[in-house]
């Protein structure tokens, strides 16, 4: 997600340091310092990057896809998709 976000950004340094970031919490940290950000134009694009990470993550395994299918009902069962902001 946050390589996306620094390709969204067309922040290309940010997106060389996030790819090559040795953990997930330091490729996070980075994301939330890719320059020329813009609000509006995340909250406009995140879902549909999660949405494409996501389906690419869990589709390329049985058990994974199978478990997106039921954490899939149940947050639009129960609301929680809608109801909590996204942080930067």
């Amino acid at each position: 997600m946050m390589a996306e976000k620094a390709r969204l950004f067309a922040d290309d340094e940010a997106l060389e340091e996030i790819l090559t970031a040795a953990t997930p919490g330091e490729a996070k940290a980075l994301g939330r310092r890719v320059r020329n950000f813009d609000n509006p134009t995340w909250e406009a694009h995140r879902s549909d990057i999660v949405t494409r990470a996501s389906v690419g993550k869990f589709g390329s395994n049985d058990e994974l896809r199978s478990y997106l299918g039921r954490l899939s009902w149940l947050s639009h069962r129960s609301g929680v998709a809608a109801s909590r902001p996204w942080p930067r």
